[in-house]
């Protein structure tokens, strides 16, 4: 779709208003956005798991979100955006399709249903790939294509990198 300048500007007037009022819109980089990165994986095989200690064992399989774009321009300069993005890991009753809260005597898991939002930093955007910092681990994220078979996760602990085995879901890089 061929979108005239005039359109083009008014959509990023919109953004922009939106984004100061506290309301968000999805703007894709063709509309004069930014890249992103977004999705969820479960990065675990299902397993039975008792989570609200009712004597029944629940089908539950752990997941992370993320939602993250890279800083755009240069801090101080007109036009500057800086990035923002997060990470959250949760636990999920496959029968239900539903975030829950899991009882774990290790404090693995937040208290709230779908995790605790974790800051992520250093983000940058290169094609189908996205990098960023978490705490003090490394994550590289490759988008292949529709559905979790062709993505891929790496992490880089400070002491070893590993790849993520993946089971479900989507990473999406938008340009």
């Amino acid at each position: 779709m061929k979108m005239h300048n005039h359109t083009k500007s008014l959509l990023q007037i919109l953004a922009v208003l939106l984004a100061v009022s506290g309301l968000s819109v999805p703007v894709s980089a063709a509309d004069g956005g930014r890249p992103g990165l977004s999705g969820s994986v479960a990065y675990a095989e299902p397993m039975e798991f008792d989570y609200n200690k009712d004597g029944t064992l629940n089908t539950v399989q752990l997941w992370a979100d993320f939602e993250m774009q890279p800083a755009v321009g240069k801090e101080g300069e007109p036009g500057y955006l800086p990035e923002t993005g997060y990470l959250r890991r949760y636990m999920k009753d496959l029968a239900l399709n539903a975030p829950v809260i899991g009882y774990s005597n290790f404090n693995m898991l937040p208290d709230n249903p779908l995790g605790d939002k974790v800051s992520a930093t250093n983000i940058t955007i290169s094609g189908n790939t996205a990098t960023f910092t978490v705490n003090d681990a490394q994550f590289t994220l490759v988008d292949g294509g529709k559905g979790y078979e062709h993505d891929s996760i790496t992490v880089n602990d400070g002491i070893r990198e590993y790849p993520v085995s993946l089971f479900a879901g989507d990473i999406v890089i938008s340009q």
